[in-house]
């Protein structure tokens, strides 16, 4: 790919992006984002295998950032309409709230992250004819 196309492949694979997270982010949204983010990595024809993988894994890490930030109100309001009964209300407000707030979401987040590595890989063994995906006997 030229250094002229390379802007277009961007484009193209943001709108992608965009389309799929057009109404919210959802975890199957993850597979378009490693799809893209390995296909635009895999046109820099300069960089070596393990650096495209380090890209594609920083881009969708990078997103999952941004969106946790940007979600973060909305979640922790999640949080506190969830009742627990079993709690009195001023033990769920003052006690039980402020720690779910406190580590669910840098949890989510992380463990989210931490997945991504492994994903990229295996669409990276995938699209190169290490997993047999689509190999049935009638095929």
């Amino acid at each position: 790919m030229s250094a002229a196309e390379f802007p277009t492949r961007v484009e193209e694979s943001i709108a992608r992006i965009h389309a799929a997270m057009a109404d919210r982010f959802d975890v199957s949204d993850l597979s378009v984002l490693i799809r893209e983010a390995v296909e635009v990595a895999e046109t820099l024809d300069d960089l070596k295998p393990t650096e495209k993988r380090a890209l594609a894994i920083a881009f969708v890490c990078d997103l999952i950032d941004k969106f946790f930030t940007g979600q973060t109100p909305a979640i922790e309001k999640l949080i506190e309409d969830v009742d627990w009964p079993w709690l009195t209300d001023g033990m769920e407000r003052t006690l039980v709230d402020p720690i779910v707030k406190r580590f669910a979401v840098p949890f989510a987040k992380d463990l989210l992250k931490l997945s991504i590595p492994y994903l990229v890989d295996l669409v990276v063994d995938a699209t190169s004819g290490k997993v047999a995906v689509n190999q049935g006997e009638g095929e």
